[in-house]
């Protein structure tokens, strides 16, 4: 307890000494459990929160009225992210004492954080399942997909209760580099339609064509077709689901990679 005191420097020391205490093993199952009490929280003031996990479940089982220990491993389990057992450990020492106040917070903070992650886990196990629909229905129509065409959080596809895969499509005005964007462009549905919509007489002008002279009569589409040397693999696509730019940017970083590669090696068949 002097090492405690004395500061973090000496906290190596105090785990010396009551491992020390516990190989003398005494019989009294009492003290034991306060040794290992007091090396749980030794070993959790060093981060080391496994050992300070097990230190804990061990002082508890020897003496069952140790309430620091169901304390202790409490604060450890919330750190390893074992919120069940950190509940169950406020729990059981709730039981041997009702008006503890710290168990009663610490049991709040368990509970809060166990729910937090389920909802989480909940999350992003559905988005898993989206984007692996999303994927094979990619794959069943041997669609070719490139990079950095489309932003995911902005226009998530999606397939409807028919099958038909929705995906946003981007219309792109070269001469003045604007865009317009639509979020949802069924694929069975026609340019057409969209045009009819965007560009009917009642539509309101584009804010930049001052001359209105887009119209629907005078107005020509085209689509690139050409996804460019780096079609996205399946595994690619289910990346930009789910993580989005990120996973543009490294997917960027490899190309660029092969790109270098591929310079190199034309410049040594040139040399040789």
């Amino acid at each position: 307890n002097e090492c405690l005191k004395r500061g973090r420097k000496y906290y190596k020391d105090a785990l010396v000494y009551y491992s020390k205490a516990l190989d003398e093993k005494i019989p009294d199952k009492k003290k034991n459990s306060i040794y290992l009490s007091n090396r749980s929280h030794v070993q959790f003031l060093l981060e080391n929160y496994g050992k300070a996990f097990d230190d804990a479940v061990e002082a508890f089982r020897r003496d069952p009225k140790n309430i620091k220990s169901y304390y202790r491993g409490a604060k450890a389990a919330i750190h390893l992210e074992k919120y069940e057992e950190a509940c169950l450990f406020c729990a059981k020492g709730l039981e041997q004492d009702q008006t503890n106040k710290e168990l009663t917070q610490l049991m709040l903070i368990a509970n809060k954080k166990d729910k937090d992650k389920r909802a989480k886990e909940q999350e992003e196990s559905e988005r898993e399942q989206w984007a692996d629909c999303i994927v094979s229905a990619i794959s069943h129509r041997k669609l070719r997909v490139g990079s950095g065409h489309w932003r995911v959080e902005e226009a998530p596809p999606f397939v409807d209760e028919q099958g038909a895969l929705h995906w946003p499509v981007n219309m792109v005005y070269g001469e003045v580099m604007s865009v317009d964007v639509i979020q949802d462009f069924n694929e069975n549905h026609t340019f057409g339609a969209h045009l009819d919509q965007m560009f009917s007489p009642s539509a309101e002008p584009l804010e930049w064509d001052v001359r209105c002279s887009y119209r629907r009569d005078s107005v020509e589409v085209y689509f690139l077709w050409d996804v460019g040397l780096y079609p996205m693999s399946p595994d690619g696509i289910r990346e930009q689901l789910l993580f989005g730019e990120s996973a543009i940017g490294k997917r960027r970083q490899g190309n660029e990679d092969i790109d270098i590669e591929d310079k190199a090696s034309k410049t040594s068949e040139a040399q040789a």
